[in-house]
């Protein structure tokens, strides 16, 4: 029989990934030293983001352990597979920091019939404890903690008898009774059929039934085609008119921005909308923006400068087409300027929407994750009839120094809309701009 493992943890260990305290079992102790670095840190803006944010939840975690549990002794972590203890040292120690606190602990406790195993980040504090005969491991856990599907939940793979794959494949569709086996799957949400022969689906719930339609797409729009399954999830959304609302969340590089703007240039020359609008959300908009100089079109110029690449690559791919003979013809008569200059293709912030009816529009509001929650309920009210608005971002990549990833506008509203009618999200995970984005994407 193996020993239940004592692991003390590090404010670095923490600060990385909170999660840790769910995923580890045996006896998992937290200094007092290490709360109170947790703390302090949690509020300092001079840390990066996703620290402060883990330094919160770790608190959160600890918090919620204790306040269940009235015992001195060691707690179940609720949601987590080991137990939690915190620890103190003597009354009358001081410490000029949580490093010292934890050697100190682990000198003092050498004999108490446990074999302690720090955990840490922090090269200097390894190298003391192990210098001193103490077992020591570093841990470095990627900085991104949960994945976007994680956040919300959202599976994004799932299997089916053979009986039905060969119906959804012969017929397109396959309805399926109720079954708990597919509970924790979301109205309008998409999925890749795992097996021989793996199939890009898209599910929704009918009343107390199940049904998973084949993806049918066309080979391009406006010559931008979908390069790995989550572009054509995005795309099949996009052209969708049954949905009127949906997200689109992914890193740099994911198509979140070009496949909604090829969509809504195609859609706009076969008159299904009136425009296209493009909101961005700016940290000075309700500041520094007015005293900028020009026009509104000129003040936003350098935070579109994004569109502008998207349409350009749009452009570059349907500008010209080779016939039969050899020779060339434009077919793309709708220059940037042309549909600016004729209010065909509107730019917004947030800060202008308010009060507006946007009908028969086609709304793009880039970079979500920098709204709060309430900018956010401010654009989807603004949606009127015969429009449709998408929201797009990454979690991972707020500006707003006040957000995380998930109290962010853009997460919000996908957890408040999943299971709509007429919503669908859509997590998109492959970089597709170059090997440079992808990279700086993940390592970053």
């Amino acid at each position: 029989m193996s020993k239940e493992k004592h692991r003390l943890l590090d404010t670095s260990v923490l600060m990385d990934d909170y999660k840790i305290l769910l995923n580890l079992s045996g006896t998992l102790y937290v200094h007092s030293e290490v709360l109170d670095e947790l703390d302090a840190n949690r509020q300092d803006m001079r840390i990066d983001r996703e620290s402060r944010y883990n330094a919160g939840q770790a608190i959160h975690v600890i918090h919620d352990t204790l306040q269940q549990q009235q015992n001195t002794g060691s707690r179940e972590i609720p949601e987590g597979r080991g137990t939690l203890q915190v620890v103190f040292s003597g009354p009358h120690k001081k410490f000029r920091d949580a490093d010292d606190a934890l050697v100190d602990y682990l000198e003092t406790h050498k004999d108490d019939g446990n074999q302690y195993v720090l955990l840490a980040e922090d090269t200097g504090l390894l190298t003391k404890a192990i210098a001193r005969g103490h077992k020591a491991e570093f841990l470095r856990e990627a900085r991104k903690g949960a994945s976007i599907t994680d956040i919300l939940q959202i599976p994004d793979c799932i299997d089916l008898d053979s009986n039905d794959r060969d119906t959804l494949r012969s017929r397109g569709r396959v309805t399926l009774g109720e079954s708990s086996e597919f509970d924790d799957l979301i109205n309008n949400q998409y999925l890749f059929l795992e097996g021989d022969g793996g199939m890009l689906m898209r599910y929704r719930k009918r009343g107390q039934r199940h049904q998973f339609s084949r993806l049918h797409l066309p080979d391009n729009v406006n010559s931008i085609r979908p390069r790995n399954k989550e572009q054509a999830y995005l795309l099949h959304a996009c052209l969708d008119d049954d949905i009127k609302i949906m997200s689109a969340l992914g890193q740099a590089g994911t198509g979140k921005t070009i496949i909604p703007l090829a969509v809504g240039i195609q859609k706009l020359r076969e008159g299904q909308y009136k425009r296209i609008i493009i909101i961005r959300p700016v940290e000075t908009a309700g500041k520094d923006l007015g005293y900028l100089p020009g026009s509104l079109e000129e003040k936003m110029g350098p935070f579109m400068e994004a569109i502008k690449d998207a349409y350009e690559s749009i452009s570059d791919g349907a500008r010209r087409k080779p016939t039969d003979d050899g020779e060339v013809f434009e077919v793309d008569n709708m220059g940037l300027h042309y549909m600016v200059q004729k209010e065909i293709l509107r730019f917004m912030t947030p800060t202008f929407a308010r009060g507006r009816n946007l009908s028969h529009s086609y709304i793009i509001v880039d970079e979500a994750q920098n709204l709060d929650r309430k900018n956010t309920k401010l654009l989807a009210t603004r949606v009127a009839q015969g429009s449709k608005i998408i929201f797009n971002g990454d979690p991972y990549q707020i500006d707003h120094p006040y957000m995380d990833r998930e109290s962010n506008g853009l997460t919000y509203l996908t957890k408040r809309f999943l299971g709509q009618d007429i919503f669908s999200p859509v997590i998109l995970t492959k970089s597709e701009r170059s090997e440079v984005a992808r990279l700086a994407a993940e390592l970053l």
